[in-house]
């Protein structure tokens, strides 16, 4: 727990030298279809939480997100 908040034992992270792009708020739901589980028997999920969640964004992204991984997690098990 951190903050309140249940996080996995294992996390990747990427980081962006930010003074070489131009900074705006973010209207990416992750996992985004480009991201892929490391564990394959573990599924990835979704960040539906400060400051994964874009505030800004409607509510339909985040419902494609949760039945994209839904489904992944169908075909897997």
């Amino acid at each position: 727990m951190v903050g309140g908040f249940a996080v996995a034992d294992v996390l990747e992270l990427s980081f962006v030298r930010t003074s070489l792009v131009r900074r705006r708020p973010s209207g990416t739901v992750f996992p985004t279809s480009l991201n892929k589980s490391n564990h394959a028997p573990s599924h990835d999920h979704a960040l539906l939480f400060y400051p994964f969640l874009p505030m800004a964004v409607s509510d339909e992204p985040v419902h494609d997100v949760v039945r994209r991984l839904h489904l992944e997690q169908i075909v897997q098990d």
